[in-house]
């Protein structure tokens, strides 16, 4: 299995004794309302609701990091397009998975939303107009 991030590497999780084998922290394989349906779940479990929402400090400069245990925060400080989650409130956490797909949650709200596609987009700049269009448009539902 390729060591690098590159093009060979995301074509490898698709491969079937790689989907049989399972990989944690990748190659997942569920459809947009399932995964959305997680999110939703997320929202509503308070046991888990602090550590999920909770922002991390950085340990070398004390700022805070626009991150959870295990997902980025949309933050208020601006660059939440950047971090993919545009549209959203401050509070959203969610995560951009390889090739475009993306899925949030917003506790301001309580939407989840979730996309994802049949391809492997390679062009970030793609990613990410497309990333922030659908969750600008996502967000002005509610």
């Amino acid at each position: 299995m390729p060591s690098t991030i590159s093009l060979d590497a995301l074509l490898v999780m698709n491969h079937p004794a790689t989907r049989i084998a399972g990989v944690p922290g990748g190659g997942g394989f569920a459809r947009a309302g399932e995964i959305a349906l997680v999110y939703q779940r997320l929202l509503a479990l308070p046991a888990v609701a602090f550590e999920i929402r909770n922002r991390m400090v950085s340990d070398t400069d004390n700022v805070v990091a626009n991150r959870s245990l295990a997902f980025v925060i949309a933050g208020d400080d601006g660059f939440a397009a950047h971090r993919w989650m545009a549209g959203p409130s401050p509070r959203a956490f969610g995560h951009m998975g390889a090739g475009g797909q993306i899925a949030w949650a917003d506790p301001d709200t309580g939407l989840s939303f979730a996309f994802v596609h049949d391809t492997l987009d390679q062009d970030p700049r793609t990613d990410f107009l497309r990333s922030r269009d659908l969750s600008t448009l996502a967000s002005a539902c509610v």
